[in-house]
């Protein structure tokens, strides 16, 4: 049979083992209260820049729309300086054609 000092020895080393392991788990505690927080921030921080990225694809959306937009202006107005040209191209025939024909007729100088 054990004796008292051996008892209380086997006393004191459980003890001292449950002060440790308590020591142990307040330490694991502070760190997943920290790890908590910190991800929790990281968590704030995606959520901001996933507002940043939405805002700037928005802005970027209407930028491509604008472009668009001024592309068929363009498109529009090329179409109007290409019909101008033909017509500038037939009255320029006209007048070659008359000319051909006044000096064809022996009207030269």
């Amino acid at each position: 049979m054990p004796s008292e000092d051996d008892f209380q020895r086997r006393m004191d080393f459980l003890l001292d083992q449950q002060a440790q392991f308590y020591a142990d788990l307040r330490k694991l505690d502070e760190r997943v209260d920290r790890n908590s927080k910190q991800i929790s921030q990281l968590m704030d921080l995606l959520f901001r820049m996933g507002g940043v990225v939405e805002e700037m694809a928005r802005q970027s959306d209407e930028r491509f729309n604008r472009l668009v937009e001024a592309q068929e202006g363009t498109d529009a107005r090329l179409n109007h300086l290409a019909e101008a040209q033909q017509g500038t191209d037939e009255r320029l025939n006209v007048l070659i054609n008359v000319v051909e024909r006044y000096f064809s007729n022996g009207n030269r100088s």
